[in-house]
């Protein structure tokens, strides 16, 4: 094979791109994209300008076009790089992609964005600055460029040749009627775009011509390279690089994030079938072809993973689990990485065996799987007003979000409300106790019942939701000064058809997402107040909210009583379950279909992630019995040690939660204990939770298996567990990598399993 034994690579690989960042500040991102030859990267000076050089003639770039539109200056920079940059290849590896662009692009964003809040933005930023200050952090609000999916197979079945092609066709179809500036000005920079993209796939070739004598490969990647300017992908070897390529040039140069490369059974399976059947490659040299591919993906430690995902169903809703499903899950397996990370999208046709693979797997160390409910995610995109095929064909975003695939911008991480620190804002008549600013026209003095205390809190939320919705929608009037995308355009058939950047709505669903967190530690507090409050009479509102500001100084025995007598989420007690749906349902609907600034809509979503440490650190101790400044809930889980009835109590509580009110998605985090997943009845009881799970409605579901006592001594002999993974939430780390408060966390977990 001429691309040899891939574990002579593999270490190179992995450390090949170990210092790669995004969107750091210009000067910074320059210092990191300017590899030395010991990080694997080896640049051809004689190849182009360096990223300084590269740095200066953008800024010319930019002096020259003052006046003109975003969208031209950004793609003069753009030719200007693929045409001038630096590039590099190496005898060792099998995918072309380096070029030093000095992350030039990403960091004018940045400065373009800092000039818009500065700007024209400056008055909404006032507006908010209390409430997202890290002071307080009652809610979030931003730009999201950082969630995309193209449509791989569209892309694969065209190559760029063809992605350009269909530019022209449909600039040409539109100069036969009314053309507008804005879409010749769209159709013009992509096309000039998508010229230069197949100036630097030639530019490569050239260097694997002049560094071909040391190397077997570097002629074969040569010829593949310059294929790939003439004609779509004809093998898998072509087909990867088209995928890896692109993925490197969208996230890392234009500045669009692509969050998944793919349904990767169902795209390569067409490539994987013809190879066999043709003699192009044998069985072992693809399994060492996805080695490569898959430790090409890793070594770039991309912040919160890059996903993929398996199985599912096709438009037509027939099966989409191949030969190859199964090949990728057990390729993967045996590299023993944490990244990429892996959707395994479930529905009734899904083949068991298939199921218990990825749980053995799991339970094998490498807990970067998570499972998909295909009915789950389906239910939620046919609320939103996704057709049926359309969303049988949805792909995974991020952590969990789903999107239509090659028709949607989704924007799934645009902002995040602290539902804990709205409470404690209620509780306190809209002013933070902490800063003393009062921030919410909000009283409780008059509630005299739950019911109206209810009430009050949902103002809160509301409060928060029209703020967020507000600001985004404005930021989203200036996308296109932002980040337009010629590049990513180009992949999106209504974009092109309709002569619209994606980021100006040419997209034919442009919607934005943002989430609501602590779910459980906010529905465990309010049953204490329900409780305590308005049914007992222990205390008054103002009496409970002076106990949470001393933190439960002196008020031991009420704590106690807070976390042990009173109800709680995660049970599958029918009073928690059956108030929680309605939470859901009545925070959602305050989000769930507003209008957008992209002509779009906003989805809700109740995905926490880590986010629980960072505003738990910003809010003081809530009525469910959590101290101050302590973490909150996460995702879809209980409060640490509150789920009392084991793992079955927990999915009861979950999958009373209306999936189609939550259309940006959440996960159910599950912790199992070794002794309880141990052996052939392990296997089988795990296999049956995550498919009873899938059945009684859950949407996504992602496991960890571990003995406290073991993450305890890992904390206290951190070499001994270097490679001990953790699924984090939408990512995986490596424990011993936590921060303190983190390990913590899991410790606590773990510790309170039911085993």
């Amino acid at each position: 094979m001429f691309f040899g034994t891939f574990e002579d690579s593999k270490e190179k690989i992995l450390s090949q791109y170990k210092d790669e960042t995004r969107n750091s500040r210009m000067t910074d991102e320059i210092n990191r994209w300017s590899f030395r030859k010991a990080n694997g990267i080896e640049w051809n000076p004689d190849s182009g300008e360096d990223p300084e050089q590269l740095l200066e003639s953008c800024r010319r770039i930019e002096r020259e076009m003052q006046g003109q539109s975003r969208v031209k200056i950004k793609t003069e920079m753009f030719v200007y790089l693929m045409e001038h940059a630096q590039v590099a290849v190496s005898p060792w590896h099998i995918f072309a992609s380096d070029i030093n662009h000095g992350g030039i692009l990403g960091s004018f964003f940045t400065e373009w964005l800092q000039e818009l809040e500065e700007g024209a933005m400056k008055p909404l930023m006032d507006k908010n600055r209390d409430c997202e200050s890290e002071d307080i952090l009652l809610y979030t609000s931003n730009v999201d460029f950082n969630h995309v999916c193209p449509d791989w197979e569209r892309m694969l079945k065209l190559g760029f040749p063809g992605l350009k092609a269909e530019l022209e066709r449909s600039y040409a179809l539109w100069m036969q009627k009314e053309i507008t500036e804005q879409q010749k000005e769209y159709f013009e920079c992509g096309i000039r775009a998508w010229d230069a993209v197949l100036t630097v796939l030639r530019r490569l070739a050239d260097e694997c011509d002049r560094r071909a004598s040391e190397s077997d490969k570097l002629p074969v990647v040569a010829k593949m390279l310059r294929a790939l300017t003439v004609r779509p992908p004809e093998n898998t070897l072509e087909a990867m690089q088209l995928n890896y390529f692109f993925y490197r040039l969208e996230t890392q140069i234009e500045n669009v994030n692509i969050r998944s490369v793919g349904g990767l059974d169902r795209i390569f399976w067409p490539f994987w079938k013809r190879d066999l059947e043709k003699g192009t490659f044998s069985e072992d040299e693809l399994s060492e072809l996805w080695k490569y591919y898959l430790c090409s993906y890793s070594a770039f430690g991309v912040s919160a993973n890059l996903p993929f995902y398996l199985a599912g169903q096709y438009a037509d809703g027939s099966s989409a689990v191949s030969e190859l499903t199964y090949r990728i899950i057990r390729i993967y397996r045996s590299l023993r990485l944490y990244d990429p990370k892996i959707h395994i999208r479930i529905n009734k046709d899904t083949p068991r065996d298939l199921i218990e693979l990825v749980c053995d797997t799991i339970r094998d160390g490498e807990s970067s799987f998570a499972f998909i409910s295909d009915a789950a995610a389906i239910k939620a995109m046919l609320a939103m007003g996704v057709s049926e095929n359309e969303a049988r064909n949805y792909a995974i975003v991020g952590c969990y979000e789903p999107l239509v695939l090659g028709r949607e911008i989704p924007c799934t991480a645009n902002g995040v409300i602290s539902m804990p620190k709205v409470l404690e804002l209620v509780m306190h008549n809209g002013t933070d106790p902490e800063t003393g600013k009062h921030l919410m026209e909000i009283r409780i003095d008059d509630c005299v019942d739950f019911e109206d205390f209810y009430r009050v809190f949902l103002q809160g939320i509301r409060f928060c939701a029209d703020r967020i919705v507000e600001k985004v929608s404005a930021y989203e009037k200036y996308y296109m000064e932002l980040c337009p995308a010629p590049i990513y355009s180009a992949t999106m058939p209504d974009s092109v058809e309709r002569g619209i950047d994606v980021y100006r709505g040419g997209a034919k669903y442009n919607n934005s997402s943002f989430n609501c967190i602590g779910l459980a530690t906010t529905v465990d507090s309010l049953f204490a107040l329900k409780k305590l409050v308005f049914e007992d009479r222990k205390l008054s509102l103002r009496q409970f909210a002076a106990i949470l500001d001393a933190n439960w100084s002196g008020e031991e025995k009420l704590r106690t009583e807070c976390r042990n007598e009173c109800k709680k989420y995660g049970n599958g007690d029918r009073e928690v379950d059956t108030f929680t749906s309605r939470f859901a349902h009545d925070i959602c609907s305050m989000i769930n279909g507003r209008p957008n600034g992209r002509g779009g809509r906003f989805r809700a979503g109740l995905l926490g992630i880590n986010w629980g440490f960072r505003f738990g650190y910003k809010a003081g101790a809530t009525p469910d019995g959590r101290g101050a400044f302590e973490a909150m809930s996460k995702n879809y889980g209980a409060v640490n040690g509150m789920d009392r009835k084991g793992v079955t109590g927990l999915i009861r509580s979950v999958t009373s939660i209306d999936n189609a009110d939550v259309p940006n998605g959440s996960v159910l985090d599950v912790m199992f204990h070794p002794s309880a997943v141990r052996g052939e009845t392990g296997l089988k009881a795990f296999t049956d939770i995550v498919l009873t799970y899938i059945a009684l409605g859950g949407f996504a579901m992602h496991c960890n298996i571990f003995d406290a006592n073991v993450l305890k001594d890992a904390v206290a002999h951190p070499d001994r567990y270097r490679t001990l993974q953790v699924r984090v939430c939408g990512w995986n780390s490596y424990f011993v990598d936590l921060s303190p408060q983190e390990q913590k966390y899991f410790i606590e977990q773990a510790e309170a399993l039911v085993v």
